[in-house]
């Protein structure tokens, strides 16, 4: 007994010693593949993307510069290229065509290699859209999303899962900088429907725009007046809606003028007729239907016909050798100047305001006029006479000459008018109270659409997925939507209107103008 359970005890002792052994072995091997390994191949794999940081840094210096505006990358992209020292297009195309993984060993962690597979895929869509960026004849020069923007950000997206994945911390923003500030972007349809087109050119009155365009085939009337929903209502062929009041109008047809009442549609009930031979054109309707005013012609004939609730008189017939006219898009004022068979001008003024009092008056100087706008107190003309060009301040009782014969009027704010020329060095004019000053908006190197505020001249410029606003100091930049095209500026000293399209349509990217 005492022997056999001393044998027991030893074959006992052998069969724990090799239990031992063996679940040593286990934990050894189970250390090894599960714990030592897995370490291994993550620290490689993190020195493989940190070794990657350094190539993706130098292409962010050199496209975004050293101190980038914005922590999103394609917001950054854009700031510089509208800065005045954009970067170096051969340097930074080397770069960007640097920026994929290249030969690698497998690290044999799957979420690293697939990440590394997506991150791939995006750096290719960034070489590729870069080409069309830099590229004058490309996508970046049409008047569509820019590919260049979203294809960095997906970059930046795909590093940021890289390092996550290898249990990297996340990307670190180069200085203190957010994404910037998004404009209010506000649609401009009639229905839901986007707008397909706005007929030009694009001139400013006061804090608006009176304009006129397309949509699905159906004509429509824009009002648009800065920091106000824009005014939005379908008229039919050759029709304008009355302003202030939208529920009348006037339309052309052959040989006459038609007046009446009009439905959300334009459709026009009971019109009244205004003979006038010839190709006739509505140029404005003011006032009320109770009492306004509509302004038509045909070939050189233009006449003024007063209306009371549809009952119009016209007067007599004027024959003009030119003219041109400007309206309050939220008012109706309404100037309109012209010249006559004898070379002399005339201006006339309706006012909704004042029960339409009719005043005209003879200009007291010879000239064609070409275009014309609003401020708060006035009304610029430009005018040609042998060649030349002048531009004048008309005010009830006095003209003021302020001639300028190389710079175009483009418009008026509140504030004042603008002028430019593009001729050589583009420059801009800021004109108020007869005197035109030289007022170029920092930074601005061509010409842009442009307003008038209290602190001077605001121009605006668009890039990418950014809007750059140019004041007297530096510019500030607002976040749009990609590939925003800007076509006017409208500011009410405060608020600052920018009409634009996008790949949506017609919008208003509104911002400030302090």
């Amino acid at each position: 007994m005492h022997a056999d359970t001393m044998g027991s005890n030893d074959r006992t002792k052998v069969i724990l010693m090799f239990v031992a052994v063996a679940v040593a072995a286990v934990g050894g091997i189970y250390y090894y593949f599960k714990i030592h390994a897995p370490k291994v191949r993550i620290a490689d794999a993190q020195a493989e993307i940190i070794a990657w940081d350094v190539r993706w840094l130098e292409m962010r210096s050199c496209l975004l510069g050293t101190s980038p505006g914005s922590s999103k990358v394609s917001e950054a992209l854009a700031i510089r290229e509208l800065s005045p020292d954009p970067w170096e297009r051969k340097t930074c195309t080397q770069l960007v065509s640097q920026l994929s993984r290249g030969e690698a060993t497998d690290t044999r962690v799957p979420a690293v290699e697939e990440a590394w597979r997506v991150l791939d895929k995006a750096a290719g869509r960034v070489a590729v859209s870069f080409i069309s960026h830099v590229d004058p004849g490309g996508d970046a020069m049409r008047k569509k999303a820019d590919p260049l923007p979203v294809a960095l950000d997906e970059l930046e997206a795909a590093y940021g899962a890289l390092r996550a994945a290898a249990g990297l911390g996340p990307v670190k923003a180069p200085m203190d900088t957010k994404p910037l500030p998004a404009a209010a972007i506000l649609p401009v349809q009639l229905d839901g429907k986007r707008i397909l087109s706005v007929q030009e050119p694009y001139v400013t009155s006061r804090a608006g725009m009176l304009a006129f365009g397309t949509v699905d085939g159906t004509e429509v009337q824009f009002q648009f007046s800065a920091g106000k929903p824009p005014a939005i209502s379908a008229v039919g062929a050759g029709m304008q809606r009355a302003i202030p009041d939208s529920s009348w109008g006037a339309r052309a047809i052959p040989d006459a003028i038609e007046v009446g009442q009009l439905d959300a549609k334009g459709a026009m009930a009971a019109p009244s007729k205004l003979e006038l031979p010839g190709p006739t054109q509505v140029l404005a309707v003011v006032g009320t239907w109770a009492d306004g005013a509509v302004v038509y012609g045909a070939g050189n004939q233009l006449v003024v016909a007063r209306c009371k609730a549809g009952a119009c008189t016209p007067d007599k017939p004027t024959t003009v050798r030119g003219m041109t006219f400007a309206t309050d898009a939220a008012t109706g004022d309404t100037t309109l100047v012209w010249t006559d068979d004898k070379s002399k001008m005339w201006a006339l003024h309706l006012d909704p305001s004042a029960a339409l009092a009719t005043n005209l008056v003879e200009l007291g100087v010879d000239g064609f006029p070409k275009l014309m706008c609003l401020t708060a107190e006035a009304a610029w003309l430009q005018y040609t006479l042998e060649a030349n060009v002048f531009t004048i301040e008309m005010k009830p009782g006095s003209l003021i000459d302020a001639p300028d014969d190389e710079h175009a009027l483009m418009g008026c704010s509140p504030g004042g008018a603008v002028l430019f020329k593009d001729f050589g060095d583009a420059s801009y004019r800021r004109c108020a109270a007869g005197r035109c000053e030289a007022a170029t908006p920092k930074a601005q190197r061509h010409r842009v659409p442009v307003a008038v505020t209290p602190a001077g001249l605001v121009g605006v410029e668009a890039r990418g997925a950014v809007l750059a606003v140019r004041k007297g100091g530096p510019s500030d930049f607002y976040a749009v939507p990609n590939g925003l095209v800007p076509l006017v500026a409208m500011t009410d000293g405060n608020t600052l209107d920018v009409l634009a399209w996008t790949a949506d349509g017609l919008v208003i990217a509104r911002a400030s103008a302090r």
